[in-house]
């Protein structure tokens, strides 16, 4: 049906009249989504523990840097950084070989560090007992070597340079970090972020600050005459020689330590002074020979006048230096980095053996001065 304008306003009126009306439309916004506020950090088990034995730098976003040297004779190594708190972030947890966050269960924490691998003083020994553990309470956790293997070589290289710790543990309850090496163990707090300062702590101060040692001259010759002393009953005409005795220091050689193979610790105060040497004396008569006092031939005088007589060795005889094939390491207990002389002056039994095995004591006759090295000590970074 057509319908023109006049009808069409006739039959609005209608409608007007029978009391019906159009709504008008009203157009909403959509509203968004509520953003999830769920924690994506995954809650870890009261009694989580992990320490990663993998390669790469190891770092702990929340962590604070420590930078604290733990060492012994066979062991050197740097808490580099320390975390305690309830939660870790993906950066921190994907270390450990998690992909989310990590919060700490009730009742507990979250302890993290890493060390950092160092240089020990003392190249791995099989014989060695060395044991890295973490004291929780009264609890004590063993934890594997650090860094692997120590590598037998001139740079004395651990397999990887890192490792991170990470354990769950009670809230305020004490822990730390402790290594045990040649029947002593030093120990670190961690909760208080400080070392355990008692006398193991002490004794150990010698391997965290160590010295270059510096030795001179280069090479120095002692020379005096021999004339030997038979019994006039023997009938036999004394016989004179000259005694030469080259010495060239090895500073490489030589350290500054409060602990030695053979020897052990020091006493407490008191650090091994090693000097390593060239050392070939030597008779113009092959009939003579040496059976040196070490203590009373080798001295070291400090900068502030104490003398100390060699500890070690305590004899050294002509058999001694060729089994050693010339190398001498003559060891003092000294009180520290004091910078002095090493002066060498020979004592000891001097003879001669005549034909038919008959010994016959000899004695220095002329004068001489000692040899004289300088001994110097250089703060080494660590």
């Amino acid at each position: 049906m057509n319908m023109d304008r006049r009808s069409a306003l006739a039959l609005l009126a209608t409608l007007g009249l029978t009391g019906c009306s159009f709504e008008p439309v009203t157009w909403v916004t959509a509203m968004p989504e509520p953003e999830t506020t769920a924690d994506p950090a995954v809650e870890l088990r009261d009694d989580f523990f992990i320490q990663t034995s993998d390669a790469g730098v190891k770092s702990i976003d929340e962590g604070a840097t420590l930078g604290l040297r733990v060492s012994t004779p066979y062991f050197d190594g740097r808490i580099e950084q320390l975390f305690l708190g309830e939660e870790v972030g993906a950066a921190t947890a994907v270390q450990v070989r998690r992909r989310t966050p990590l919060r700490a269960p009730e009742g507990h924490q979250i302890l993290a560090f890493t060390l950092a691998a160092g240089r020990p003083s003392f190249q791995a020994d099989p014989d060695t007992q060395l044991v890295h553990s973490l004291r929780v309470g009264e609890s004590l956790l063993e934890l594997g070597p650090p860094f692997g293997r120590h590598t037998v070589s001139q740079e004395g290289e651990y397999d990887i340079d890192w490792t991170l710790v990470m354990l769950c543990v009670p809230t305020g309850q004490s822990v730390r970090y402790e290594v045990t090496d040649q029947d002593r163990t030093v120990a670190v707090d961690l909760i208080g972020k400080a070392p355990v300062d008692d006398e193991a702590w002490a004794a150990t101060q010698g391997f965290r600050e160590r010295h270059q040692i510096s030795i001179g001259p280069e090479r120095a010759i002692f020379s005096r005459g021999v004339v030997s002393q038979p019994d006039p009953a023997l009938e036999i005409e004394a016989e004179a020689t000259q005694l030469t005795v080259p010495m060239a220091p090895n500073p490489v050689g030589s350290i500054l330590a409060p602990w030695l193979p053979g020897l052990g610790w020091a006493e407490t105060g008191a650090q091994w002074l090693r000097l390593r040497f060239t050392f070939d004396p030597s008779f113009a008569d092959t009939k003579f020979h040496y059976d040196l006092d070490v203590a009373q031939s080798f001295t070291f005088e400090d900068g502030k006048g104490t003398r100390y007589p060699a500890s070690d060795p305590e004899r050294l005889t002509v058999e001694d230096v060729d089994l050693l094939q010339q190398r001498l390491d003559v060891t003092f207990a000294v009180g520290g980095p004091e910078a002095g002389a090493m002066r060498f002056q020979p004592v000891g039994n001097l003879q001669a053996l005549y034909t038919g095995g008959t010994a016959v004591p000899a004695v220095l006759t002329d004068q001489a001065p000692p040899l004289e090295f300088a001994v110097q000590f250089t703060a080494q970074e660590t």
